[in-house]
């Protein structure tokens, strides 16, 4: 981490946020086992630099959470749903 904030001229995207500051059992779920599934890999290409910024992750996360909140779901943003989600 302390590389990534001093060295990377780029900054974290609100995946890398929230598995830095919502840990638990669902990001460990999704990290750990979702993103793993072979089936899931293929059929979502992305370029390396998408799965370095961990846009896999983020693809899980947006599945279970419309999937639950969508009749529900107004726009007041996807990150702040997400976060929602998550905590």
């Amino acid at each position: 981490m302390f590389s990534r904030i001093n060295i990377s001229p780029s900054l974290l995207n609100n995946m890398e946020v929230r598995k830095g500051t919502l840990r638990g059992k669902f990001i460990d779920f999704i990290y750990n086992e979702c993103a793993k599934i072979p089936l899931f890999l293929e059929s979502c290409p992305i370029p390396s630099f998408s799965r370095d910024r961990q846009l896999h992750q983020e693809l899980i996360l947006r599945f279970f959470a419309f999937y639950e909140n969508y009749p529900i779901y107004r726009s007041n943003g996807l990150a702040r749903l997400l976060d929602f989600y998550v905590e």
